[in-house]
């Protein structure tokens, strides 16, 4: 017999809390029954929740999701090990804001425990009233942004805060009680409960411990001048939970004091993207910093100089990277009288939410707005004491943080030579030289969370900067992009584990203390989606086995919760490119129940949005066309890998739902025609953000056709008539409306105002052949122009436009062309390990952005499906066809996963013949087709399992 209980509450702290980036510890001490071997727990909690049992990690979490479709983790906790008195402690991360992964909600958790080995005992723990807890002081607050996307900057002191807080032994009689709260997803008037809560739909994350291998550089590094990180959104929007970016004007500003009239450097260490011409002032001096130009020469005067930085424009990010070098030490003075804040906010004076940076066409601001020009000329705080009313501090501050240790710095090597890492990193004091630095080489891209011991002489400030690629020897940083860590301790022996996540393969570490410190055990706990090794790919090109390794091993580091984009830079789920990852998933790990996930995660956007958002679940709801027409398309990829009928039924009528809402903007000449984020490649296309679009009409010819053989699959034949006849009609309509008889090709676009686009690109004329938007008469003209582009032609620029296109040499006989594009494009790639979001030669100033990118990885599909010629002609792969395609190879091999099992395929060319053996599973149906110039000597060996 049973003892009913209480159902756990959802529960937070009493105690007065910053608005953002709130970090609060809770305990709950019992015994347990000696007969219980292992806990079968329930968790879910508003942003993030870390769990311990008597002081060992267990878990992290919970999912992305959207407020009201909350999922609950599930865990089983092996006990037998533990005494008898159990200790269970969460630290809860409520975040304050909203990111690209999470929406700002009320701030809590739930838990529930009970024995899994004996579910009918009375033993179960659930939050309530006695739960002792506490704010955890050591993680300092406020602090900037990391970027638009992720949270905030770390900054950890080890002496704020008991570290032996998640053990059985710590004493919590002076914590306070918690308190009830509401769930950020209940109805007014509903008792939500944690029982009632779907479980979570996806497995959890992998966890496997990743050390780093060498030891790539140790220095003395001398910092000089002063570098700031100021982060001003919540100074010029206290109330904005978004993401969402915003067209303004305004200024940030600060006295600098100056003990000497002197020259000083000022630089932008984060420029803005696209870049534009950006204005600083000093004692009313007005200053311009020209694209490509990163700092400018100013005099200071002696005494206070005032200080502008103009903010105005279109702004995605609300952080600054300033730095100010000067001979003679300098400091800050707060500009508003009253207050301790050494910066300032001026503004914002007008303002407009635009969505999007890239969709900022037809707002506007006032630049020449009185208040604002005259703000900017203030040459002193006397007279900017007129525009106090626009004036109000900035807290969100970091000085010296070691994203800026590059700026102004003099190194003197140590070692020079590598060395391979060992458990212990040993740094000495610092001196007149500066600190001492040294950086490891994790091998490879590396997800997850960092932890480390330290043993400090005195007390000692560590640095931590993560990054992905070491160029000439100094760190790479992208602009936007402050993953750092900054923990301080006291002598003695410490242990931290970090609540990040970081995506990186360098580790700076540079050490400021008067004493020696030891760091060991530094290691990084990688937690990714179980995927399954399955899949394999040989030939006898060394460099395509290479790239297929690298393309897999990247997608498995983009593996979280969610197909995300990048474990470094966004950490995101964009639809769009989770169509590609779709294919990747399949081919090369044999997975589907990650895209069955996140298609749902897409499609209950729409109960916010008319249609998908093109990143979810964010903090803002915004539209880029193409993904939400590819959202469509990666689930009728999806029916194809799987013939899932029953998931089918629950998304159809949202896959219907983005259909009709497309089909809305059907405007008066039978096109597709919408005001929105128009892109479709990192590349000089003419997609304007108001015009009608040519790449989007093809794909919508193709979400059309989608849903015509989704409505025949359902058994709904008047839906698949009236999908069918959409489709044609817009087909016929964009031949006709995009097609430049001069050039016999397509255009780019119509611009608004009705001027036909003079750009013609391959992505454009692929998109609407692909789409089964040209007529037959003209499928050759469009067959050569994408083949033999002329020169003004725009060409594929990212390695996600690059799938499509090498697709399409694969189908067209051109797999020779194919492979000899890949190894050019990717072979750069092979060094650092992982796919680069962009191809060399897109940036100037760097080899790309993001070095580990999802969208990136088509050769784990491409090689697969063509080389190997494994593709489904039945839904679920019930009926496959292998078609190798030798593309200039002599030797083949791999295995590709299916639903009913795995395909081997080998093939090897010897003596003008084909020999292929073909192993698969007994229940499959095949057509094989041989190379066609090889269809009289081909050899073939099928073998069933």
């Amino acid at each position: 017999m049973t003892t009913k209980h209480v159902p756990a509450q959802f529960i937070w702290t009493k105690e007065s809390l910053p608005l953002t980036d709130r970090k609060v510890c809770f305990r709950k001490k019992t015994l347990k029954p000696a007969d219980i071997k292992k806990l079968s727990i329930e968790i879910w909690a508003d942003s993030r929740y870390y769990l311990w049992i008597n002081g060992i990690f267990i878990e992290t979490g919970p999912s992305r999701c959207w407020p009201a479709y909350p999922e609950k983790d599930c865990l089983t906790v092996d006990v037998s090990d533990c005494p008898q008195e159990l200790c269970i402690a969460v630290l809860i991360w409520n975040f304050g804001i909203s990111t690209s992964q999470y929406i700002h909600g009320n701030a809590g958790f739930y838990l529930s425990c009970t024995g899994a080995d004996k579910p009918n005992n009375n033993f179960y723990i659930g939050t309530d009233t006695i739960w002792k807890c506490k704010q955890h002081l050591a993680f300092q607050t406020p602090v900037p942004r990391i970027n638009v996307s992720q949270t905030w900057v770390e900054i950890y002191n080890d002496s704020l805060f008991p570290a032996d807080w998640i053990t059985s032994n710590f004493n919590d009689s002076e914590w306070n009680n918690a308190q009830p709260a509401v769930p950020p997803f209940s109805r007014k008037g509903e008792a939500y409960r944690l029982e009632s809560m779907p479980k979570r739909e996806i497995p959890l994350l992998t966890s496997v411990i990743k050390k780093p291998i060498l030891v790539v550089q140790e220095k003395r590094i001398l910092c000089r001048g002063i570098g700031i990180r100021i982060d001003y959104k919540g100074a010029f929007y206290p109330d904005d939970k978004t993401t969402e970016d915003i067209l303004q004007t305004g200024y940030i500003c600060c006295l600098i004091n100056s003990p000497v009239r002197q020259k000083n450097i000022i630089t932008l260490a984060d420029r803005l993207w696209p870049e534009v011409d950006e204005h600083i002032s000093l004692n009313g001096k007005q200053y311009t910093l020209k694209p490509g130009e990163r700092g400018k020469e100013c005099i200071l005067e002696k005494g206070e100089n005032l200080f502008l930085l103009d903010v105005s424009g279109a702004r995605q990010r609300f952080t600054s990277d300033l730095h100010f070098f000067t001979e003679t030490a300098i400091d800050f003075l707060p500009p508003i009288k009253d207050s301790s804040a050494l910066f300032a906010a001026l503004g914002p004076f007008e303002y407009a939410r635009i969505g999007n940076i890239v969709c900022a066409d037809g707002f506007s601001v006032n630049i020449k707005q009185p208040d604002f020009v005259a703000a900017g000329k203030c040459a002193s705080i006397e007279e900017l004491k007129r525009f106090t009313k626009w004036l109000n501090p900035i807290d969100n501050i970091l000085f010296d943080g070691a994203k800026l240790r590059s700026v102004g710095v003099k190194t003197e090597p140590i070692h020079s030579i590598k060395r391979t890492y060992e458990k212990n990193l040993y740094f000495d004091a610092s001196d007149k030289n500066g600190d001492h630095e040294i950086i490891l080489d994790m091998g490879v891209e590396v997800s997850g969370f960092l932890s480390f011991f330290v043993e400090a002489e005195e007390r000692v400030e560590l640095d931590f900067l993560f990054f992905e690629h070491l160029a000439n020897g100094n760190p790479e940083i992208p602009d936007d992009l402050d993953i750092s860590l900054r923990y301080t301790c006291q002598e003695g022996k410490h242990f931290f584990r970090s609540l990040h996540r970081r995506g990186f393969r360098y580790i700076a570490i540079r050490t400021r203390s008067h004493g020696k410190t030891v760091i060991s055990n530094l290691s990084l706990d990688e937690r990714l989606y179980p995927l399954k090794q399955i899949a394999s790919f040989y030939s006898n090109d060394g460099i395509l086995n290479d790239i297929w390794h690298m393309c897999k091993r990247t997608v498995e580091l983009c593996s979280e919760d969610v197909p995300a984009d990048s474990p470094a830079f966004e950490q995101a789920f964009w639809i769009g490119d989770s169509y590609v990852m779709s294919l990747y998933y399949q081919w090369t790990f044999g997975e589907t129940e990650m895209m069955k996930h996140a298609l749902m995660l897409a499609a209950r956007s729409m109960n916010y949005s008319a249609l998908p958002d093109c990143h979810l679940p964010a903090g803002v709801h915004l539209l880029l066309t193409a993904w939400a027409q590819l959202w469509i398309l990666t689930a009728k990829d999806y029916w194809q890998h799987t013939a899932d009928k029953d998931f089918l039924k629950v998304l159809y009528p949202w896959l219907e739902k983005a259909a009709e809402g497309f089909k809305s903007h059907i405007d008066e000449h039978g096109l597709f025609t919408i005001h929105a984020w128009n892109m479709l490649d990192w590349a000089d296309m003419d997609t304007p953000y108001r015009g009608t679009v040519t790449h989007l009409n093809a794909l919508l010819v193709l979400c059309f056709q989608c849903l015509a053989e989704l409505s025949a699959v359902r058994n709904l034949p008047d839906k698949q008539k009236k999908w069918e006849k959409a489709a044609a009609e817009l087909a016929h309509n964009a031949d006709i409306a995009f097609w430049n008889s001069e050039r016999n090709c397509y255009i780019d676009s119509i611009h608004e105002d009705g001027t036909r686009s003079k750009t013609i690109s391959v992505q454009s004329n692929l998109m609407m052949l692909r789409c089964g938007c040209v007529p037959e008469m003209k499928k050759k003209s469009i067959k050569s122009f994408v083949l033999s582009p002329p020169p003004d032609a725009v060409v594929p620029g990212s390695p996600f436009m690059a799938h499509f296109y090498y697709d399409f040499l694969f189908e067209e006989g051109f797999g020779k062309t194919a492979v000899a594009g890949i190894k050019k494009q990717w072979s750069p790639m092979l060094e650092h390990g992982s796919c680069w979001e962009t191809f060399k030669g897109f940036y100037k100033d760097r080899l790309t952005r993001s070095y580990c990118h999802a969208w990136s990885s088509a050769p784990s599909y491409l090689f697969g499906a063509y080389i190997l010629g494994i593709k489904p002609l039945l839904p679920g792969f019930a009926k496959i066809q292998i078609a190798p395609v030798p593309a200039g190879l002599k030797h083949a091999k791999g295995i590709v996963p299916i639903p009913a099992g795995n395909v081997y395929v080998e093939w090897r060319i010897k003596e003008q013949s084909f020999f292929c053996t073909i192993t698969l599973p007994a229940s499959i149906e095949y057509v094989f087709k041989a190379p066609e110039e090889y269809s009289t000597t081909t050899k073939l060996t099928v073998n069933f399992i």
